[in-house]
């Protein structure tokens, strides 16, 4: 899997329901990296007492153990969402050093339900919107995958946040300028290569991509790639 899966993109793009997006990434990602449960979910805080979840294909058990046992504000797994935008692994939060006594009994009692690694996918928004998508099993096989995952994990995300929103998909209105500097972004360029391409000062690139990012409310490149995929402005 070096190429973005174009398929689950386009069956992600016509789906109806978060559960269909949520059943398709997860038959994919189970047969590609071994994950057997996913999550995507928002919380409105760094102190979370509760949250949203766009689909959660976690055993019924274990999410309703989880709920009852109240791991959510102790859950170091979501504690990590709050201080990076950087995706990160089950191993990467064990050897940030020492975890409490409740977030040992977490990771304990996961593991009865035979989950044992995990990857997470940060999805920040402006105005203090914290979304997480989390992808289980007993051992993930992520290699160098890590980057197409990535970025599915944020556009099923995405997609789910919108088809759980009435007002539907929110079209930014991009300048032409902003249309190109995004497209050599979705190509994998820097803002010198952007900028040698396009004739124009790669600070007069960074200029564009940011606008564009504040139209979409992006806090990175990526969502906004995503966004403006979805509005129609860019083509894989």
């Amino acid at each position: 899997m070096n190429l973005l899966p174009l398929s689950l993109i386009a069956k992600i793009d016509a789906a109806t329901s978060t559960a269909c997006i949520g059943d398709d990434l997860q038959d994919f990602l189970e047969r590609e990296i071994g994950v057997t449960a996913i999550s995507s979910l928002t919380m409105n805080s760094p102190t979370p007492k509760s949250f949203s979840a766009h689909f959660n294909k976690v055993p019924k058990a274990w999410a309703q153990h989880y709920l009852d046992a109240t791991y959510l504000p102790t859950d170091p797994f979501v504690a990590r969402l709050f201080l990076t935008r950087t995706p990160y692994s089950w191993q990467d939060v064990m050897e940030c050093g020492p975890i409490g006594s409740k977030a040992q009994e977490l990771i304990g009692d996961a593991g009865e339900f035979d989950l044992r690694d995990g990857y997470f996918v940060p999805v920040h928004r402006t105005g203090g919107s914290y979304g997480l998508v989390g992808l289980f099993g007993r051992a993930l096989e992520m290699a160098h995958l890590r980057p197409v995952v990535d970025f599915l994990c944020v556009y099923a995300h995405l997609k789910s946040e919108l088809l759980q929103n009435a007002a539907g998909p929110r079209r930014a209105q991009l300048s032409p300028r902003e249309i190109e500097c995004l497209k050599w972004v979705s190509c994998g360029k820097s803002d010198t290569a952007i900028g040698e391409i396009l004739g124009i000062a790669d600070g007069t690139v960074n200029m564009h991509i940011e606008s564009a990012k504040r139209k979409y409310r992006a806090t990175t490149r990526v969502q906004a790639v995503i966004e403006a995929l979805r509005d129609g402005y860019l083509f894989l």
